[in-house]
């Protein structure tokens, strides 16, 4: 009997450790997205249509794409994700280097077909994306973690 408690307990706490590290991360809004990027020298256009925001950041000829949803839309992150992935494995079907990820309240992926190299991450109502050449992937995949979008 004692046993049994002892074991029920154990599995109470290990259940509590694994709910604490499995905690969300935290979206950035449409500001601190396009100043984090503007202190890395991208030059930023941001968009606002209601509580949507879009914000295009372009440096040395890389594009990064950053959405924030809300309201009826907020599930069109993660719609963007799902289709972006799809559309690009169906488009290189053989990928050199692929990596996906699935977290909570986070989805990251990371690919490279041909001459193309698509890194995409979302968290919770907000989408980033960049497609560019497997060149950019380091400095991309760098740039992802720091905004905290791996």
């Amino acid at each position: 009997m004692l046993r049994r408690a002892l074991c029920l307990v154990w599995v109470a706490v290990l259940l509590v450790c694994l709910a604490s590290c499995g905690g969300g991360k935290t979206p950035l809004t449409a500001e601190a997205f396009a100043t984090a990027v503007q202190e890395q020298g991208y030059t930023v256009e941001m968009t606002t249509e209601g509580e949507e925001a879009y914000v295009l950041a372009n440096n040395e000829g890389l594009s990064l794409s950053f959405a924030v949803s809300t309201g009826e839309k907020e599930g069109m992150a993660w719609t963007l994700f799902a289709n972006t992935v799809d559309a690009f494995e169906k488009a290189h079907p053989v990928r050199t280097m692929s990596l996906s990820s699935r977290s909570g309240n986070a989805e990251y992926y990371h690919a490279t077909g041909g001459e193309e190299f698509l890194i995409i991450s979302r968290v919770d109502n907000t989408l980033l994306c960049c497609v560019s050449t497997p060149q950019h992937a380091k400095e991309l995949k760098a740039l992802f973690e720091e905004l905290g979008y791996k």
